[in-house]
């Protein structure tokens, strides 16, 4: 949770000479004060004496009247009005000592930094959140700690931490004071001026208008104080603090920072960076227990549909506060579950998406990685790692506000559990992208016919129930560019599809029951075709010749053995192609070709589409040759792989005539895996394989030694064990990270030379 980053380390030197610097303008400051201090007791002094004496004036003609009054001798009028007299004299002079200390204590609050008041704060929830204000207090007392920056998505409580941080500084006599400044939205300097300045009750700031010389003034008063902390809560973007005024630094002023962006951290120079992330699920609802404290105790099944409404903030605080504000007092399950379907159907207009709206917006910048680097430091994004990839992932509340601020062109209702597909008042006519993706959806009616004529985008995937679609569903879709089914239980689409004469995507990959794709020759956008995974499909789709546009075909794990000849040869645009087999002859024409996963019947097949077209120029292959079974070794991610079912000989070179049974390999291949060759007895025929990671040798009958003369050796770099001799090089596999030998009953060694060859 806690990310500490030292910025920069000072010289020793540096350091003496600083502080040497900062002793002597202190005792100049010491002496002006005390200076100031001597003269301003000296008046006191004297205007003291003056009214002592006054008292005692008044004392003795106070003993006078009353030994008068006990010897019973009688008071002249006069007496009378002097005693009125002297009561109000007493009174002035007791008004006057009073005017003085209430005037000295101001004047010694001002001068000193007088203590600010505590914020009135609500009861953290979590023991990560307490963690994190007593740690970044104590870090704050460090004299190397200076700056520290807590940054999180908005709405995710990081004011209330702070507010706690705040509060809890206040209790530390060592500290001058603590500042609180809320940044304002469109802050300029001038306007952070005025916000520290009416915190430090600096008001002679307000008579100057140039911003260095109220820089200049913000930064002598600083410099006078005590060390103290300075809070900006809800900082946007980068500031330079010297344009402000704010020196920090050991001895000056501390800054605490809140922003929504790490990169803000960053340029601030942070010393630590602080995450504040989301609550876990028993904070989440612990949140809401005590923010819906009017009725604790809901009725069951209240409460069951209260938790699902909690789990739909995603831990989010503002969100849970601000559901849990609106629902107090209700305890009628119709109307949570009214709540629950709204926010199901990202109808419910709370107040946190309004405040939420700057946070998704802040970060819409320029394309590709650059934008996911911006949305992940400013926490729109989250980075995950499942099964050890790399993936991110948006916080769904933040999503949800995305689509919320969005127009009628997009519905978007992916993963809703939905089961019936939404209503005619959501196919609007000007719809433009539509996902209804990951719900349960189990038909759609017979007569319905969405009226969509700008809708481009369709996402109906991962619908496993869904087993039809009627004619009528397609017929006013005639500008549709994407289609997704995937995953969905149909078993054919309908005739009214092949009139999507605009389509360029077509992805039906792993819908399991699919037997029939209609006639697809007019679809001549078309550049993707995804069929993977439909284990039921017999039947390369009629008119695919017709496609000349088509750049990705995927046909793994279909019906579909290989193309009809010479079909290939019409898609000469094709960049990606997987297909169970493929003729050598027709794969030469495709001279687009990135991307190649199929397999060649026999090793001469194999062997001509090397030889004639070769592989370096392919950015992906995968390659298996006499029929190999699917093997073990898919979750291996090589871009480059080969897997040879059975040959009798292996080699990289091209020199002379290849014999009958033997394998050529390319020479950029990253993985490579070989059943079944008999004629090997070494290795020294497959080199260099200067990209080869991964080398599986099975059933290898005659291999004796992987290299075999005392000259011989494998150089193998990149491996946790170093293999034996390794300072030898004519067996040159600089990237080889795995060799598994299994079934070679004549290997005896690894290295070494070999008898009777």
């Amino acid at each position: 949770m806690l990310d500490a980053r030292r910025t920069h380390d000072v010289p020793l030197e540096c350091q003496v000479h600083s502080s040497c610097g900062l002793v002597g303008q202190n005792m100049r400051t010491l002496r002006r004060k005390l200076e100031e201090f001597i003269c301003s007791r000296e008046a006191d002094m004297n205007e003291l004496e003056s009214r002592w004496k006054k008292v005692k004036s008044i004392k003795g003609e106070y003993w006078s009247v009353v030994q008068a009054i006990r010897e019973g001798r009688s008071l002249p009028m006069q007496h009378v009005a002097r005693v009125e007299q002297l009561i109000k004299e007493d009174e002035e002079i007791q008004l006057q000592a009073s005017f003085c200390s209430r005037s000295r204590l101001t004047i010694a609050a001002r001068a000193g930094g007088g203590r600010t008041d505590p914020f009135m704060t609500t009861k953290l929830v979590g023991e990560t959140s307490r963690v994190i204000v007593d740690e970044i207090c104590d870090y704050l007392m460090k004299d190397e700690i200076w700056i520290i920056g807590i940054y999180g998505m908005g709405g995710v409580g990081k004011t209330a931490i702070s507010m706690h941080i705040h509060n809890k500084l206040l209790e530390n006599l060592a500290l001058g004071d603590v500042f609180w400044v809320t940044v304002p939205h469109n802050m300029s300097a001038y306007d952070l001026q005025n916000e520290i300045a009416t915190m430090l009750n600096l008001d002679d700031l307000s008579k100057e208008k140039d911003v260095k010389k109220r820089a200049s003034m913000l930064s002598r008063h600083l410099a006078m104080k005590k060390t103290s902390v300075l809070i900006l809560d809800g900082l946007l973007t980068h500031i330079t603090l010297e344009d402000v005024g704010i020196l920090v630094g050991a001895g000056r002023i501390k800054l605490v920072l809140t922003t929504r962006s790490l990169d803000v951290c960053r340029r601030m120079l942070c010393q630590m960076y602080i995450h504040i992330k989301p609550l876990w699920p028993d904070e989440a609802w612990t949140l809401f227990s005590l923010t819906n404290s009017s009725n604790p105790d809901l009725p069951t099944e209240v409460e069951q549909i209260a938790k699902l409404v909690v789990g739909k903030c995603e831990g989010l605080p503002l969100a849970i506060v601000e559901i849990a504000t609106c629902m107090r007092g209700v305890d009628d399950v119709h109307e949570w579950q009214d709540v629950l379907q709204k926010l199901a159907d990202l109808k419910m207009e709370l107040e946190v998406f309004e405040r939420l709206k700057l946070s998704y917006i802040e970060k819409l910048y320029s394309q590709g990685n650059a934008i996911l680097n911006k949305l992940k430091n400013a926490c729109l994004l989250e980075k995950q790692s499942p099964l050890g990839k790399s993936i991110v992932k948006m916080h769904p509340l933040i999503r949800d506000m995305g689509l919320h601020v969005m127009n009628t062109a997009y519905m978007v209702k992916a993963k809703k559990e939905l089961v019936d597909i939404p209503g005619s008042e959501f196919w609007t006519y000007g719809l433009e992208k539509a996902s209804l993706a990951g719900n349960k959806l189990r038909e759609i009616p017979q007569d319905m016919s969405p009226d969509c004529p700008k809708l481009t985008t369709l996402l109906l995937s991962k619908n496993e129930s869904l087993a039809m679609i009627p004619d009528s569903f397609f017929m006013c879709l005639h500008g549709l560019k994407v289609l997704k089914l995937s995953g969905c239980r149909i078993t054919k689409l309908p005739n009214s599809f092949s009139d999507l004469v605009n389509l360029t995507a077509l992805l039906l990959s792993w819908c399991l029951e699919l037997c029939r794709i209609p006639y697809v020759g007019k679809l001549k956008s078309l550049r993707k075709l995804d069929l993977i995974g439909c284990q039921v499909l017999k039947e390369v789709p009629e008119g695919l010749e017709m496609l000349l546009n088509l750049q990705y075909l995927d046909l793994l794990y279909t019906e579909i053995e290989t193309l009809p000849e010479g079909m290939i040869a019409n898609l000469a645009n094709l960049q990606h192609l997987k297909i169970q087999e493929v003729n050598a002859e027709d794969l030469i024409e495709l001279k687009m070709l990135e991307t190649l996963h199929c397999s060649f019947p026999n090793i001469k097949a194999f062997n001509t589409y090397v030889s004639f077209v070769g592989l370096n120029s392919l950015h992906k292959y995968g390659l298996k040759v006499n029929g190999e079974e699917q093997d073990d070794n898919d979750d291996v991610n090589h871009e480059r792989r080969v897997v040879v079912g059975g040959c009798n000989h292996i080699t990289t070179g091209t020199q002379g005539r290849i014999s009958d049974g033997c394998i050529l390999l390319p020479k950029n291949v990253q993985e490579l895996i070989v059943r079944n060759c008999g004629g090997m007895t070494n290795l020294c025929d497959i080199v260099p394989l200067e990209d080869l990671e991964v080398l599986d040798i099975i059933r290898w009958d005659n291999l004796q030694v992987l290299s075999g003369g005392p000259d011989e050796g494998i150089l193998i770099h990149n491996c946790t064990a170093p293999f034996p001799y390794s300072r030898f090089t004519p067996l040159h596999l600089p990237c080889l990270q795995r060799l598994s030998i299994q079934g070679c009953p004549k290997l005896k060694k690894l290295f070494g030379e070999i008898v009777g060859i």
